[in-house]
């Protein structure tokens, strides 16, 4: 999934999963954990800025296995005349 958002805006990231027991979900970028949580995972970014840019894995994991989703965040950043 790949998705364009616009700099200063409001957003979030949802990973939604389901499991028994329930599955620990946490959201990487660049190898570094973002966020982790119990069954439902969001990443809030109250004001994007272009460093939030980039490739963000969702990764749900139980005693069952585990899977994991890709979503690619691409942001238009403002730009000032002189």
């Amino acid at each position: 999934m790949e998705l364009t958002w616009n700099e200063g805006d409001f957003k979030e990231l949802t990973c939604n999963t389901d499991g028994k027991p329930k599955p620990r979900v946490t959201w990487k970028r660049d190898d570094s954990i973002v966020m982790q949580a119990r069954q439902i995972a969001k990443v809030v970014f109250q004001s994007v800025t272009y460093k939030e840019a980039g490739l963000y894995i969702c990764l749900a994991e139980n005693a069952g296995g585990g899977k994991q989703k890709q979503v690619r965040v691409n942001v238009l950043c403002k730009f000032a005349m002189e």
